[in-house]
């Protein structure tokens, strides 16, 4: 072997050392980093400063994302954050998937993940989500039902309606299964074939006072106050009480013009259901029919920034109102935080 030779194999040989030692170093410093990115994550978790919290938690799991045990966390901190709020809930859906996609056998975490959708209105979510774990839960009536509201709140009725009309062959409707698919059956013009389907349901129910709730909300759709009253006496009369009585009450009364009946029944609804939109949207609109404006402006500004956040319609409605009553300044106010809270929002 020339020496030229022997000097290039040597030279090799040392780029190779040195490239070795390089990348080790660079994966050192990546794993520690990545153990630094974690502990600042927790750090300011722990204080509860979640913006911090939550951009260290997403530079560590995209370079661990196998460590899922810190992602309720990181789920904590995104909807915790206000500002930006739909993208922020929306991350924590996607962790919700990954932990739900990671045990594929456990239906508790799937349906704990549907829950979330459906509360946060994330609809495509929804469907998305329903679809990949029907795979492994394939005759899953709360998945199915979900999926059939997922269908019908992207416009796709006709799915929408095979899907509950499978369920209540089957017998596992819930009543707002059967409320869903008489509403799609009006929408397509089929009110008849609507009421149908909700004979059906309290001729297998008659003392459920959810279905008499559903018939309630059906009679308004057509406009048939007094069908509504009738259905409202049976569903106070029923022994299966439920918290969704008084929010229909109160929206019979609100229909007949009676605003201080409909109030009373809507603060018994947020009473019995504290993350109702409808319920707090109508004591909000009771107050205003009643011109009692003041209430109706420090009710809605009281409320929970969270629920507010996740129901930004009723800032607008807290601008609107604030506007008539001349309050400039805090209509300002108003507007301004909700564009922080939703600014990809249509109504801006």
């Amino acid at each position: 072997m020339s020496s030229s030779t022997w000097r290039r194999g040597l030279i090799l040989v040392l780029l190779l050392t040195l490239a070795v030692i390089g990348l080790s170093g660079f994966l050192a410093f990546q794993s520690l980093r990545g153990r630094n990115a974690l502990v600042a994550a927790e750090e300011a978790f722990a204080e509860g400063r979640w913006v911090d919290a939550k951009r260290n938690f997403t530079w560590y799991i995209a370079r661990h994302p196998e460590d899922l045990e810190v992602f309720p966390h990181y789920i904590e901190s995104c909807i915790n954050i206000l500002s930006n709020r739909r993208d922020n809930v929306r991350d924590a859906g996607r962790a919700h998937l990954r932990l739900a996609v990671s045990e594929p056998s456990n239906l508790a975490i799937a349906q704990k993940a549907v829950a979330f959708y459906r509360i946060h209105r994330l609809w495509p979510d929804l469907d998305y989500a329903t679809s990949v774990f029907l795979r492994n839960h394939p005759g899953d009536p709360v998945l199915i039902h979900n999926k059939a509201m997922a269908n019908s709140l992207l416009g796709r009725a006709s799915e929408a309606i095979e899907l509950y009309q499978g369920l209540i062959e089957r017998g596992d409707a819930e009543p707002e299964a059967y409320g869903n698919l008489a509403n799609l059956l009006l929408r397509q013009g089929y009110e008849e074939q609507g009421w149908q389907v909700l004979d059906e349901a309290i001729s297998k129910q008659p003392d459920n006072a959810l279905i008499r709730v559903e018939r309630v909300k059906h009679s308004l759709a057509v406009r048939d106050v007094d069908r509504a009253m009738m259905e409202l006496d049976k569903a106070s009369q029923s022994e299966e009480k439920s918290g969704e009585v008084p929010l229909a009450a109160a929206s019979v009364h609100a229909a007949i013009g009676e605003y201080e009946n409909s109030l009373t029944f809507a603060r018994e609804a947020v009473l019995d259901q504290p993350a109702s939109y409808e319920g707090h949207s109508l004591v909000a609109k009771n107050l205003i029919a009643l011109r009692r404006i003041d209430e109706a402006i420090a009710y809605l500004s009281n409320l929970d920034p969270y629920f507010l956040a996740d129901n930004p319609r009723l800032y607008l409605m807290l601008a609107e109102t604030q506007i008539d009553a001349l309050r400039v300044e805090g209509a300002d106010r108003t507007i301004e935080t909700y564009k922080k809270v939703a600014p990809g929002d249509a109504a801006i």
